[in-house]
């Protein structure tokens, strides 16, 4: 039983409706108390759906929203875009074909990345997001992260077998 709780609500149907449940399929209050919140949420599932999906006006076609292209005639290095991630100081990273490029909102940048002071001279393979939101950047044998506007090596020089690579997800160890 949960003690200490003053609410400002009436919290008596609640309870009851907990006790009933408890009763009902011989289960633990913890369990009757799960199979109620689980009930709740399934409930107000659908009345909160109606209010987030509030975002775009149903009346309106989609193409009278303004929205802005890019292509490589306009600014996007490259003649292709492999991959998209952001990274958690906002900007958004590319793998185009003309490798990593970074965007600011307002404009592409190519970049070439450099760890202490040398070029990292492999192929882009893959980019993804550490569990801290940084760049992470795979080649054929390294991988390097983008961490407080400078790259660093995160792992050691490891070729793979084939030198391709497809995704990369950091691990929680």
């Amino acid at each position: 039983m949960v003690t200490g709780l003053k609410p400002s609500w009436n919290m008596r149907p609640a309870f009851d409706a907990i006790c009933a449940l408890r009763r009902t399929c011989g289960c633990s209050e913890s369990g009757a108390f799960r199979v109620f919140l689980l009930i709740v949420i399934c409930i107000l599932a659908p009345s909160y759906a109606a209010v987030a999906s509030d975002g775009l006006d149903g009346a309106r076609d989609i193409d009278q929203y303004g929205h802005r292209v890019w292509t490589s005639q306009n600014g996007v290095p490259g003649e292709a875009v492999y991959q998209v991630v952001q990274s958690a100081d906002g900007y958004l990273w590319l793998r185009t074909s003309a490798g990593l490029v970074q965007f600011d909102g307002a404009r592409f940048t190519r970049i070439e990345p450099t760890i202490e002071g040398a070029p990292f001279r492999e192929a882009v393979r893959t980019i993804a997001k550490t569990k801290e939101g940084d760049l992470l950047v795979r080649g054929p044998s390294e991988t390097i992260v983008y961490k407080a506007g400078r790259f660093e090596k995160l792992l050691p020089a490891t070729p793979l077998p084939d030198g391709t690579v497809r995704l990369a997800v950091q691990a929680s160890d």
